[in-house]
């Protein structure tokens, strides 16, 4: 029951995000990131049923490098005990790579 009370609260009739796919991946970021004009390392947090818990912004570069330690890749993760994790590395020109 507690469970349930949190989870509409956090969502508020909204049905989280599923991740099926890359697809998927760049429906939900791509239309934030299109616009940035430096590079992004991003990482999305995925429960059980592979729906978006989290979307944590790990690195933010300059125009052409972004700097990434394994540590705060995984951080968050751990600390949210997500069930999966997805990388996303936007390159400027709109370029965006999904691991």
């Amino acid at each position: 029951m507690y469970v349930c009370e949190l989870t509409k609260r956090k969502y508020r009739g909204k049905k989280p995000k599923e991740i099926r796919g890359p697809d998927d991946v760049v429906a939900f970021v791509g239309p934030k990131l299109r616009k940035e004009h430096r590079e992004h390392f991003l990482v999305l947090l995925l429960n059980a049923r592979h729906e978006v818990m989290s979307k944590e912004t790990v690195s933010v570069g300059s125009l052409n490098a972004s700097i990434v330690h394994p540590r705060e890749v995984f951080k968050p993760a751990v600390l949210a005990s997500a069930a999966s994790i997805v990388l996303v590395h936007y390159v400027t020109h709109h370029i965006m790579n999904v691991m």
